[in-house]
């Protein structure tokens, strides 16, 4: 069956089939991560805060999405891409469990950080660090080769994640 798969991808040659796996599917979770994300934070936001107040999120998102990269780029290079990926990955997780927690204690803000949440992920950890670890472990030529690849695990991560959100919005509800 892996031969079988592997014929399916012939740009992906022999001795970079590992590597190109594991990035291949580290770009669908943080797909499918980031599709729950955005269908979840939306329609906390909505529910909870309106949509007369979406302009003026969008506008702190955008702010909050400035200040994240710039603070992302003041880390990249003084820090091993593999470590970070996992610090931005607890502190990720970490910060939404607390906003999430402030939020439903009655902070109102916190169901703007956690919209403003989704876009910080999407800026952060897939517009840049993804490319900037990946570019770790791949030359200019397999790169060529193999990124366009590694969109399609966005893409796939991406459709289970909304099939998922879908899937959870059946027994979950935003305004309970």
């Amino acid at each position: 069956m892996a031969r079988s798969l592997w014929s399916a991808v012939p740009t992906v040659r022999a001795a970079e089939r590992g590597r190109f796996a594991y990035f291949f599917l580290l770009s669908a979770a943080l797909s499918f991560a980031g599709t729950l994300g955005l269908a979840g934070s939306e329609a906390l936001f909505l529910i909870r805060i309106g949509p007369s107040e979406l302009p003026q999120a969008i506008l702190v998102a955008s702010l909050s999405t400035v200040v994240a990269s710039l603070s992302y780029a003041s880390l990249v290079g003084r820090v091993r891409n593999d470590l970070l990926l996992s610090a931005l990955l607890v502190a990720g997780g970490v910060a939404i469990w607390l906003i999430l927690g402030l939020a439903q204690g009655g902070a109102g803000w916190g169901w703007i950080a956690l919209f403003c949440g989704f876009y910080v992920f999407q800026a952060v950890y897939v517009n840049l660090h993804f490319w900037t670890f990946a570019t770790d472990f791949f030359d200019t030529l397999a790169s060529k080769r193999l990124f366009p690849l590694m969109a399609v695990g966005a893409s796939l991560g991406g459709m289970v994640g909304g099939a998922t959100a879908a899937g959870l919005s059946e027994w979950l509800s935003a305004d309970t």
